[in-house]
């Protein structure tokens, strides 16, 4: 229906799939047609500014929560959702379920979530960077004066 889609989208992916054929389906356009028309430009004059923190720092910080999250009953949590949800597609779901099935280790399943969440916040990173018009301060002392100069200068202030 779509070469262009299948190109992008990986066979296994089932619900990426079904949704390309789905779209075909109810509007006989292709979801690569669909994407090529967009002009993808912002719908409103706007600046987008992300703070960044060092990477390192930023790993340190999804560490350190996790281990909060256990702290603060992780497992009494997971131990009670229904397992068809949209949670339980969450990360850690799937790592608490496989301690509670005894097939890894506590410590496993923490360091599973761990290098889980860190590739999550790098594919957040790379989106950030590829699909918007993003300024990319660093979160320092000098931030406010680097986001004012960005603002002076887009809108001539």
């Amino acid at each position: 229906i779509d070469p262009k889609s299948c190109e992008s989208i990986h066979k296994n992916n089932r619900r990426r799939v079904l949704r390309a054929i789905a779209i075909f389906e109810t509007s006989g356009t292709t979801k690569s047609e669909i994407i090529d028309k967009q002009k993808h430009e912002q719908l409103y004059d706007s600046i987008i500014i992300c703070l960044q923190l060092d990477k390192e720092l930023i790993n340190k910080k999804i560490d350190d929560r996790i281990e909060e999250m256990f702290n603060e009953g992780l497992i009494e949590e997971v131990k009670t959702h229904k397992t068809n949800t949209t949670a339980s597609k969450a990360i850690g779901y799937k790592e608490v379920s496989s301690f509670l099935n005894n097939e890894i280790s506590l410590d496993e399943a923490k360091e599973l979530m761990k290098i889980h969440t860190h590739q999550y916040a790098k594919r957040q990173r790379t989106w950030f960077r590829t699909q918007l018009e993003v300024n990319f301060i660093d979160n320092d002392e000098n931030a406010f004066d680097k986001i004012n100069n960005i603002i002076k200068e887009k809108w001539s202030i």
